[in-house]
C-alpha cells in the first residue's frame, strides 16, 4: 500500500504484472484503482484492531456491526493466504 498512493501509471506499466505475497496477479496499471479512500479507511480501521484490540470494551457484540464485518472479511481474508 505505502508507495502507491500518488503513483501515476506510465506506457511502460501497461501490460506488465505484478505477483503479490498472496500470489495473486495484478496488472501494475490497476493498482492504484485498488487504493481509494474507502479502501484506505477499512485497512485502517483493520490495523488498529490488530495493534490495540476493539475500540469499545466487551467483545465482539459490543461493537458496531461494521467493525465485525471488516475485521471478519480481512482475518478470513489472511487466513487463506498462510
Amino acid at each position: 500500500m505505502e508507495g502507491w498512493e500518488h503513483y501515476t501509471p506510465t506506457e511502460r506499466d501497461i501490460g506488465r504484472t505484478m505477483v503479490l505475497k498472496a500470489g495473486y496477479e495484478v496488472e501494475r496499471h490497476k493498482i492504484p484503482e485498488y487504493f481509494t479512500p474507502s479502501v484506505y479507511s477499512i485497512l485502517s480501521v483493520y490495523y488498529k484492531y490488530k495493534m490495540f484490540g476493539w475500540p469499545w470494551s466487551g467483545g465482539w457484540g459490543e461493537q458496531p456491526a461494521y467493525l465485525v464485518d471488516i475485521i471478519e472479511t480481512l482475518e478470513r481474508e489472511a487466513g487463506k493466504h498462510k
